[in-house]
């Protein structure tokens, strides 16, 4: 795996990413959420293959995505950079960009 610094954040991460807006879903009680027993060890299967970062936003998998990495990342949150996004329309006043922040850096079992 090569790796890369990424921007001006002094943080090195894989040239290869994975990205989570199509990750394996299921039905569960008329809605569509990820299949946990086939999200979960696809990505830690990329982290056991050396992908150190991840995209994720919070539309992803009708919301769902999010919580997922959060779940595959335990043991392995220290070795890998996640990636988020959110529309204009949810970060507007700033302290909504904060609040999004902290509720999203829970969803991913990390800390902002």
């Amino acid at each position: 795996m090569k790796y890369r610094t990424l921007g001006r954040t002094g943080l090195s991460v894989s040239q290869l990413g994975f990205g989570t807006m199509r990750l394996p879903m299921q039905d569960v009680n008329g809605e569509l959420r990820v299949n946990r027993e086939l999200a979960i060890p696809l990505l830690q299967n990329a982290f056991q293959n050396g992908v150190t970062y991840i995209d994720s936003a919070v539309n992803y998998c009708n919301e769902d995505s999010q919580c997922a990495v959060g779940e595959a990342l335990k043991g392995w949150r220290q070795s890998v950079v996640v990636s988020t996004a959110f529309s204009k329309t949810l970060a507007a006043p700033p302290e909504a960009s904060r609040f999004f922040v902290a509720d999203r850096s829970s969803w991913l079992s990390t800390t902002t």
